[in-house]
């Protein structure tokens, strides 16, 4: 929950900070869109490496 805060302060901050440098709507949403994309992006590849380290974890006491 802290993580979705934290996100959505952020995008906000992000699209006022674009808005006050007069960017246009159109690249104000591509940017926002990249952004979770990015933001989807990073946190499946650190699951997968957590679900990973587990695996191995768990084959080693085994």
């Amino acid at each position: 929950m802290t993580g979705a805060a934290l996100g959505a302060l952020l995008l906000t901050t992000i699209t006022s900070s674009l808005t006050a440098l007069r960017v246009d709507k159109f690249w104000q949403q591509a940017i926002v869109g990249v952004l979770i994309l990015t933001a989807i992006i990073i946190d499946r590849v650190a699951s997968l490496r957590t679900a990973k380290k587990l695996r191995i974890s768990e084959a080693r006491n085994v």
